[in-house]
Parts: structure tokens; sequence; C-alpha cells
């Protein structure tokens, strides 16, 4: 028997939340009217990146997303937000912890796993406005926000069923 080999990658195999993630970019790219060439184009990368991509021959790394999604006129966050809605159930145990921690470390300032975090980084900015209210100073860009949600959901929806 072969001594057993530390493992030094993750995984091999793409997990389903890349693959919905993938589909995501390509999904949320055909439906504002983008092709692989004008994407490719305007990151500087060279033909059939993104079908390499996109089949998977490539690995999908954060900073694909986010130049991605700038690309198109999406802020990765919301990219990320589109690809996974809320749950419908509460934050896990471990997510519940981490907001409790970085609530209490942007409050005091004291790290209570003994490290140190650049909050500058952290933007924990939450809209106290209502939706009406926004709408109102933001010139009907919420509504038309929920409208392209609706659209993206709807897409990515079929996509999935497709996949499932």
């Amino acid at each position: 028997m072969s001594p057993k080999r530390k493992k030094t990658e993750i995984q091999t195999e793409p997990s389903a939340e890349v693959r919905r993630l993938r589909t995501m970019l390509k999904t949320a790219m055909k439906v504002l009217g983008f092709t692989n060439r004008d994407v490719e184009r305007k990151l500087g990368l060279s033909g059939s990146y993104l079908s390499r991509l996109f089949s998977g021959m490539i690995d999908l790394k954060v900073d694909h997303v986010v130049a991605i999604a700038r690309v198109i006129g999406v802020e990765p966050e919301e990219l990320f937000q589109l690809a996974f809605p809320r749950k419908k159930k509460g934050p896990t145990a471990g997510a519940a912890r981490l907001r409790e921690t970085l609530d209490e470390y942007q409050r005091t300032g004291n790290a209570p796993w003994g490290g140190s975090l650049n909050l500058a980084d952290l933007e924990f900015e939450e809209s106290s406005e209502p939706a009406s209210q926004q709408q109102k100073t933001d010139g009907g860009s919420a509504d038309l926000e929920q409208v392209l949600e609706k659209m993206m959901a709807k897409a990515l929806h079929k996509v999935l069923d497709r996949m499932g």
C-alpha cells in the first residue's frame, strides 16, 4: 500500500456552488447583452478564454467573478446575491457567530481572535432608508433594480432547472 498523500488542492471537481456561479456569470452576460468576446476585449483576455473558463477548463477564481461582474455593470456583491439568494431559514451557527464577533469588533476595536482587521476593508452599511424613500432619492433606480433582479432570478431559475 502506498502512503497517504497530503491533499494540496481543495478539490479537482468544481462544487455545485462554483458551477452555479459560473452559470450566473454566463446568464448575467447574456441577459445584459454581452458576448464572451465583448468581455474578453474589455478585460484584455485572449479569444476563447471565457469559453474555457465557463466550460471548466480554467478554474473560476474570485478575481474572475469581480472583473467580469464589473465589466458587465454589476457589482460583485450583487452577482453573489443573485447566485445565492438569502435562505429562508436563519444563518448558520458559524455565520451568526462571525457576524456577532465582527459587530463587537466594530463597536470596541478589540479583536477577540487575537489578530487585527482593517475595518476599512469591510463595509457594515445597511440602508436604513425605506425602499419608498430610496426610490425618491435615487431617481427610481430602486424600481429598475427590482425589475432587473426579477429578470435575473427568472433566467437563473430556468438555467438551474435545466441543470438539475
